[in-house]
C-alpha cells in the first residue's frame, strides 16, 4: 500500500522495475501506458524532474515514452518519477491497468502489466 497526496498518485514508485537481475543491460526505449482506467481530461500524467531519461507525455492517450540508451537503473529512476493527478470526478476505488514495455539495444522487448486500485482517500494497492 502506498499513500498519495491531494489526488496525486506516485504510480511510478508502485510499478517500478526490478533492476537487481539486469543492471548491466542497456535499454534503448520504454513506454508507460495506462491501458485501462484512463480518461483524458479527468486524469493527467506528470513526469518528475529526474532527467535520467528523456520523456514525452501524451495526456490524450495516457502514455509516456522514454528514449535514449541508458541503464536499467536510469529507466527505473525515470519511471519512479511518473505520477497520476486524478480529478475530482475520478470514482472511489478507481482501477488503472498499466503496461510498461522496455526495449533493449538488440530490439528485445519486455512487457510488464500491473493493476492499481486507488481507494479513497488516497491509498493505492497493487496486483500483482
Amino acid at each position: 500500500m502506498w499513500q498519495a497526496t491531494r489526488n496525486v498518485i506516485p504510480v511510478g514508485k508502485v510499478v517500478a522495475l526490478d533492476t537487481a537481475a539486469s543492471n548491466n543491460r542497456v535499454i534503448a526505449s520504454a513506454s508507460f501506458e495506462i491501458v485501462d482506467g484512463f480518461a483524458s481530461g479527468t486524469t493527467t500524467i506528470e513526469v518528475g524532474g529526474s532527467q535520467a531519461v528523456p520523456a514525452s507525455v501524451d495526456n490524450d492517450s495516457g502514455k509516456v515514452t522514454l528514449n535514449g540508451a541508458r541503464s536499467v537503473g536510469d529507466y527505473d529512476k525515470a519511471i519512479r518519477d511518473i505520477k497520476l493527478r486524478m480529478g475530482t470526478d475520478v470514482p472511489p476505488n478507481a482501477v488503472f491497468r498499466i503496461k510498461i514495455t522496455l526495449t533493449d539495444q538488440s530490439g528485445k522487448t519486455e512487457p510488464k502489466t500491473v493493476t492499481l486500485q486507488v481507494n479513497q482517500p488516497e491509498v493505492v494497492s497493487r496486483n500483482p
